[in-house]
């Protein structure tokens, strides 16, 4: 199997996109993309089906989980594709729904909800057993979290005499350790639309560019937290004591009607399709703008990365674990639910092509020569 490797391509970004008024720091530098091999693009042999997750390895191999083909790709570090890893099934060494991939020192972590459990794999593609894991399932909220060292956290849910609480559960390379319970997150003001179909399923439809609130756990237990309409994350202990806070421009970026109408679309045809549906509302409330930021994940290094609007696109910051920005560079378009992987000087993101595809671009960052 030998896939595609693109030509060189480059994102710089412009100094005009660091100036604000609002917003007085150093000039950051400026870091650029530039592409190295894609995965699944239309030269390849390689068919993407429904990509879950991204790992990058610190010998620069890739894995790629694809649940729709119940398989997880090995990419070497030229772009060559090696034997997967595992194969699907119940037993030792098979994962029924690859979810999520991680990594705790050398061994790979597979999230797999259907089996109930984190699967590990020796570097190689041994298997070395596996630890239970909560069998829920809710689309990118589902992962494996991954922070700075040998450590991942997974969702989880803990059942109290009020209400359940959602929790996230601390993994090392001894197995389950412990489990935060943070506080709830406050739900958006306009979540979006649920519809009882006239054949009884349930369906959701988030409200597009919709403001929320973002969560992720970091390194020794702590926990970050940000409300998407500002560019300001915190992060800190259960306790409430803040360890480092992350900074940056906040734009309103306008929502274009063709950019509406695209994020509208489904439910729109969903409407037309069901039109006995019962749903909660029959129109999404459009912001007047876009929120400050998209997400944000940390690297192998301990830097915070964070995706922000910017007229035309996004850019990505990056930040030492001080809360000082260090870098950024503009970021190609992507699809947000699966979070990109960042190891070493590569960071690997999945994008979409118009006919719903998935192709998977890797990339080289770093300062501008």
């Amino acid at each position: 199997m030998l896939l595609s490797r693109q030509p060189v391509q480059s994102f710089a970004l412009a100094a005009l996109i660091f100036s604000s008024p609002a917003y007085a720091q150093p000039r950051v530098p400026e870091w650029t993309l530039t592409r190295l091999y894609s995965v699944g693009a239309e030269s390849d042999t390689v068919v993407l089906q429904r990509v879950q997750s991204l790992q990058l390895l610190h010998d620069r191999r890739l894995l790629i989980a694809d649940a729709g083909a119940r398989s997880i790709l090995v990419v070497d570090s030229m772009g060559r594709g090696r034997r997967p890893l595992g194969r699907a099934g119940s037993g030792p060494g098979e994962y029924q729904s690859p979810q999520a991939l991680g990594t705790i020192g050398d061994t790979i972590a597979v999230l797999d909800p259907r089996n109930g459990r984190i699967g590990l794999f020796a570097g190689n593609g041994t298997w070395q057993g596996s630890w239970t894991a909560p069998p829920i399932t809710g689309g990118s909220y589902v992962r494996l979290y991954r922070v700075p060292g040998p450590e991942f956290y997974t969702p989880g849910v803990r059942r109290t005499a009020s209400a359940p609480r959602s929790t996230f559960i601390h993994f090392d390379a001894r197995g389950a350790r412990d489990t935060l319970v943070p506080d709830p997150v406050p739900s958006p003001p306009d979540a979006g639309a649920m519809c009882e179909g006239s054949d009884r399923g349930i369906r959701f439809f988030p409200a597009a560019f919709q403001s929320r609130h973002l969560r992720i756990p970091g390194p020794r237990r702590t926990l970050l937290d940000a409300e998407m309409s500002a560019y300001r994350i915190v992060q800190h202990t259960l306790a409430g004591n803040t360890v480092a806070t992350f900074t940056g421009p906040s734009v309103r970026v306008p929502i274009s009607d063709a950019e509406w109408d695209s994020a509208g679309a489904e439910f729109a045809s969903y409407l037309k399709q069901d039109a006995k549906a019962k749903c909660s509302t029959r129109s999404l409330v459009r912001p007047s703008h876009k929120p400050a930021i998209r997400a944000f994940w940390w690297d192998d290094a301990g830097r915070l990365w964070v995706e922000r609007y910017v007229v035309g696109g996004f850019v990505f910051d990056v930040f030492d674990p001080r809360g000082v920005r260090v870098a950024s560079m503009r970021a190609p378009e992507r699809v947000s639910e699966v979070e990109p992987s960042v190891v070493g000087n590569r960071i690997v993101l999945l994008r979409a092509t118009p006919d719903g595809s998935h192709v998977v671009h890797v990339y080289r960052f770093g300062p501008l020569r």
